[in-house]
C-alpha cells in the first residue's frame, strides 16, 4: 500500500467507516510495520481526545465579521512556510522528530492546532472587528507575575515565568542548549487545563501531552508559551524537570496568587 492508501484506511478505521476488507488490510499492516503502528497510535489518541473535548461557542456575528474583514482587506502573505501540507509531513515523517500531539481529555485540541497553523500567514490586522482566542473571557487588567524559575543541567538552561489574570495562566519557557534535551512539566489535571501552546525558534522538536504531563524536546534556542485555565484562585504548582546528558534537575513554579521564592 502507498502512503495515501495507508492514511485513508487509518482515518476510515478511526472514523468507524472502514470496510471489513480495509480493516483486515490494516490489521496485517500493523502486525508487520512498526512505523504504521506508531502512526495509528498517534491518530487514535487524537481522535479519542477530540471526541471528549468540549467546544466553545463562537461569539455571535463572528462569521460575518471575518468575511467582511477578508473581503475588504489586503491578501495575506506567506510568513513561515508551515502550511497544512508541511504539518501533515511532520506528523508522518519518522524518525525525524515530529509533532506527536497527544491531547488530554477536555483540552481545547482545536485551539492547539490553530495556534500552530495561525503562524503561517501574516496580514494587516489593524481595525479588524475580531480579537482574542476561543478561551473564556478574562477579567480586565494585565497579567500579574506569580512565579519564576531557572534550571540548568550541563549545557541546557531553562527559564520559566508564570503570569496570571483571573482563571487564565500563561507559562513562558525559554529553553537554551546547543544539543537536544528534554523538559517535562507535571501538574494536577483537575486544577489546571492546558488550553493552548505556541512556540518560536528554529525547531520545537517533539511535543507530547498526557493528562497532567507535558513533555517538550527543544532543539536549539526555543521559546514556548503555554496557556492554562485554572479551576481555583489559589492555583497549583507545576513541577518542571529538565533532562540532559548531565542528568535530571527538578524545580517548582507557582501558578497562584503568591510568587515562589527565586
Amino acid at each position: 500500500m502507498n502512503h495515501a492508501t495507508i492514511e485513508r484506511i487509518l482515518n476510515d478505521v478511526l472514523d468507524g467507516v472502514a470496510t471489513p476488507e480495509d480493516i483486515a488490510r490494516l490489521e496485517r499492516l500493523l502486525d508487520q510495520d512498526p512505523t504504521a503502528r506508531a502512526r495509528y497510535q498517534d491518530l487514535e489518541t487524537v481522535f479519542r481526545a477530540l471526541k471528549q473535548a468540549g467546544v466553545e461557542e463562537p461569539p455571535a456575528g463572528l462569521r460575518s465579521d471575518i468575511l467582511r474583514a477578508v473581503r475588504g482587506g489586503p491578501a495575506p502573505t506567506r510568513a513561515r512556510g508551515l502550511g497544512f501540507a508541511r504539518i501533515r509531513d511532520l506528523l508522518w515523517t519518522r524518525p525525524v522528530p515530529a509533532f506527536a500531539f497527544t491531547f488530554v481529555a477536555g483540552a481545547a485540541a482545536g485551539l492547539l492546532a490553530f495556534t500552530l497553523v495561525a503562524g503561517t500567514t501574516r496580514s494587516r490586522d489593524a481595525g479588524l472587528p475580531v480579537t482574542g482566542t476561543m478561551l473564556p473571557a478574562a477579567p480586565a487588567g494585565g497579567f500579574e507575575r506569580v512565579g519564576h524559575l531557572r534550571l540548568a543541567a550541563g549545557d541546557a538552561e531553562v527559564a520559566v515565568e508564570t503570569t496570571r489574570r483571573g482563571a487564565r495562566i500563561e507559562a513562558a519557557i525559554d529553553a537554551r542548549s546547543p544539543v537536544p534535551f528534554g523538559i517535562e512539566l507535571e501538574y494536577d489535571p483537575g486544577a489546571l487545563r492546558l488550553a493552548g501552546l505556541d512556540w518560536s525558534g528554529p525547531q520545537p522538536g517533539r511535543t507530547e501531552l498526557d493528562p497532567g504531563h507535558l513533555q517538550l524536546e527543544p532543539q536549539g534556542n526555543v521559546h514556548y508559551r503555554l496557556h492554562f485555565e485554572s479551576a481555583s484562585a489559589e492555583g497549583r504548582p507545576i513541577q518542571i524537570t529538565i533532562r540532559s546528558r548531565a542528568g535530571p534537575v527538578k524545580g517548582v513554579v507557582q501558578t497562584g496568587s503568591h510568587e515562589n521564592e527565586p
